[in-house]
């Protein structure tokens, strides 16, 4: 979502999973699934500088329910020249 909170501001959401074995011959069945959200907010300062804040979560890590969530917070400069 473009200029939500400030000009040249963007906003962005987004799910996914990371790569999991579904089917294993003679094996057994995982029924764990994790999950990734993640949402950040990008602001250009200037032309050649970018402050860009996020935050993620991963839900039962490595697809196993016996783990608990990780929470990451980040924040990021990107300069161009």
């Amino acid at each position: 979502i473009d200029d939500l909170v400030f000009e040249n501001g963007i906003l962005g959401l987004s799910v996914g999973q990371q790569p999991k074995v579904t089917d294993i011959d003679n094996g057994e069945d995982d029924p764990d699934t994790s999950i990734q959200f993640q949402i950040f907010y990008s602001y250009r300062i200037s032309n050649n500088i970018d402050i860009t804040s996020g935050f993620f979560v991963e839900t039962q890590p490595e697809h196993d329910d016996r783990n608990d969530p990780i929470l990451v917070f980040v924040t990021r400069s990107t300069f161009r020249f």
